[in-house]
């Protein structure tokens, strides 16, 4: 407590997925408890059985997809501003 974060390199051979803070296996979409854990990539555990669903996409794999679109929302922005400050420009002219 009241020490700075770190930051660790991610090793290869470890994979972060959500899991259930019930019964320790991989996180659904209807867990009611999740946490993030760290695995060994050939010792990933089942999904939750008591929580019937589908697993949870990875915690990197879903701020990767965040970024993606957060991307693209900036592109759409940045189009329809320019968009809109050529058709300002445009109408002050006339």
């Amino acid at each position: 407590k009241g020490l700075t974060p770190k930051e660790f390199e991610i090793s290869s051979f470890a994979a972060d997925r959500y899991y259930c803070t019930s019964t320790g296996l991989l996180a659904t979409e209807n867990c009611p408890s999740k946490g993030v854990g760290w695995y060994r990539k050939n010792d990933i555990p089942s999904v939750c059985t008591e929580h019937a669903g589908t697993a949870l996409d990875a915690p990197s794999v879903i701020e990767e997809k965040n970024k993606e679109e957060n991307k693209e929302e900036n592109k759409e922005e940045t189009s329809s501003s320019t968009e809109s400050t050529t058709s300002d420009t445009q109408s002050a002219t006339e």
